[in-house]
């Protein structure tokens, strides 16, 4: 438990450096809202997503911009992208692929995706998730239930 607790407390601590990074006390518009976002990473990506497609509830310029969190968000590099491949393959590039595309189709919340070349000749689209997506979601949902239970209880824990 306390080490949940200390992980918490330290996603606590890179959500508040990233909102003071932006200067979130001087306003908000909508490209300060996407790279907020984007820098918070894939759980609040996630709900940025979800919020380009209410126009209903949040104006047009913020949506535009959110949309961008589908399939533009800033890619992982291409050294990250051989790593988990290869972690979780087991085997190195060369020997999956003969040709591997650095630059990404489209990269979003969870997982990018890249044009490769199989030896057999084929063309394929290889997705490639995040490092640590999960262990960051997971931080993340713990951080917005708890949150979530200070408010309702109207106390500040």
């Amino acid at each position: 438990m306390k080490k949940n607790k200390i992980s918490e407390g330290s996603r606590f601590k890179e959500v508040l450096s990233i909102l003071i990074k932006h200067d979130l006390i001087k306003g908000l518009d909508p490209y300060k809202l996407r790279a907020i976002i984007e820098d918070l990473g894939p759980t609040f990506i996630k709900f940025g997503q979800i919020m380009s497609l209410r126009s209903d509830m949040i104006p047009a310029d913020f949506c535009a911009e959110l949309k961008k969190l589908q399939t533009e968000v800033k890619p992982m590099k291409y050294d990250q992208v051989t790593e988990v491949i290869e972690s979780s393959l087991g085997r190195s590039m060369g020997d999956l692929f003969s040709y591997f595309e650095g630059k990404p189709l489209g990269s979003a919340s969870i997982a990018q995706v890249h044009k490769a070349k199989l030896h057999s000749g084929e063309w394929v689209v290889v997705k490639v998730q995040r490092q640590g997506v999960r262990h960051t979601m997971e931080r993340d949902i713990k951080l917005l239930k708890k949150s979530y239970r200070c408010f309702e209880d109207s106390a500040w824990c």
